[in-house]
C-alpha cells in the first residue's frame, strides 16, 4: 500500500516508518520545511518526503503522492503549558491535523488512522484530559467526527507510555537509565505512581499487522496496553540490571499538582508487550556495558 506518516520524524514515527517498509508498503512523509531528517537519515533513500508549511503544500503533496491511508502521528506535547504555548499547541494539535483532513477529502484519500493518547481519560473517563495538550488531541478527535460524516474512514488509538531504543524524549525510563550508567543521583517522587509502558516496536508491529485488515477503519477507537509497573518497582529493576544501588533518591521531590497516579483508560484495551519489560531492560544493560556479555 501507499501510506502517507505525519510526524515520521518523532520517537514512533520513525520506528513506524522502517515497520512498514519492512512489510513492502510504499511510504510518503509530511513534515515542516523547517523540521529536521536526523532520525531517517540513513531511510532517505527509501521515502518520499513531502516537506510543508500550508494548506497548498498539503493538498499538493496528498495530489502527487495519492496514498491508500494516512496515519497520523503528528503532535506537540508540553505537560503544563503557559499561555505562549497555546498557539503552537492548537496548531499542531489540532489545525495541521484538520488541515491533512480536509486535504485528503479533496483527493479522495478515504481512511485515516490518528495516534491518540490515553491522558484524555483522567478518571476512566470519557472526557476528562489531564492538561492542555490532552485537551488539544480530544478537540481534534471532535474534528475527525466531521469528516467521518463526509465519508472519511478511520480508527484512533491512544498510547499512555512508550519506551524503546533511540528515544531522546528524556522519559522516566531513560532517565532512570542515565543515572545508573552515570552514578548520577536523581530526585524523585515517592515513586508511587503505576505506569503502563508500552514497547514502541510493539506499537508499530501492531499498526502494521492490521492496518490492512477488512474492518480495521471502523470509526471506532482502541486503547494500546503494555506493562503496568509502579515507578519505584521499575527503579528497583534497573538498578538491579546495571547491578547499581543508591541512584535514586525516593521522595526528595512532591508529586505534581496534576500527577496522575494510575493510567487512565476509557476504550477497548489491546495487550501489548511480547517480551518482558524486565528482558528488555537487562537486554539494555548489557548493550551498554553491564551484565553478563
Amino acid at each position: 500500500m501507499r501510506i502517507l506518516i505525519t510526524g515520521a520524524t518523532g520517537f514512533i514515527g520513525s520506528h513506524l516508518v522502517v515497520s512498514l517498509l519492512n512489510a513492502k508498503h510504499t511510504i510518503a512523509i509530511l513534515k515542516r520545511k523547517s523540521s529536521g531528517l536526523k532520525s531517517l537519515e540513513s531511510l532517505q533513500e527509501r521515502i518520499n518526503i513531502l516537506a510543508v508549511d500550508t494548506y497548498y503544500d498539503i493538498n499538493t503533496g496528498i495530489k502527487q503522492f495519492m496514498p491508500d491511508m494516512v496515519i497520523h502521528l503528528a503532535a506537540l506535547y508540553i505537560n503544563k503549558h503557559s499561555p505562549e504555548n497555546i498557539a503552537n499547541l492548537i496548531n499542531t494539535n489540532i489545525t495541521f491535523g484538520t488541515q491533512v483532513l480536509e486535504a485528503m477529502m479533496e483527493n479522495r484519500v478515504m481512511q485515516f488512522l490518528n495516534i491518540g493518547t490515553r491522558w484524555q481519560h483522567i478518571g476512566n473517563k470519557r472526557y476528562c484530559p489531564a492538561n492542555f495538550y490532552a485537551a488539544t488531541k480530544a478537540a481534534f478527535k471532535d474534528m475527525l467526527v466531521y469528516y467521518e460524516v463526509q465519508g472519511i474512514k478511520h480508527k484512533t488509538i491512544e498510547l499512555c507510555d512508550t519506551f524503546g531504543a533511540g528515544d531522546n524524549r528524556k522519559k522516566i525510563m531513560d532517565i532512570l537509565i542515565s543515572a545508573c550508567q552515570n552514578n548520577d543521583v536523581v530526585e524523585l517522587t515517592p515513586g508511587e505512581q503505576i505506569l503502563d509502558l508500552s514497547y514502541v516496536d510493539d506499537i508499530c508491529e501492531f499498526i502494521t499487522s492490521n492496518i490492512s485488515a477488512a474492518g480495521f477503519f471502523d470509526n471506532k477507537t482502541i486503547s494500546l496496553s503494555g506493562t503496568t509497573i509502579r515507578l519505584r518497582e521499575l527503579g528497583m529493576m534497573i538498578e538491579k540490571a546495571f547491578k547499581t544501588s543508591g541512584s535514586f533518591k525516593w521522595g526528595a521531590k512532591s508529586y505534581r499538582d496534576n500527577e496522575v497516579m494510575n493510567p487512565p483508560i476509557y476504550y477497548k484495551k489491546n495487550q501489548l508487550n511480547k517480551d518482558s519489560l524486565e528482558k528488555y531492560i537487562k537486554n539494555m544493560a548489557r548493550i551498554l556495558g553491564y551484565g553478563k556479555k
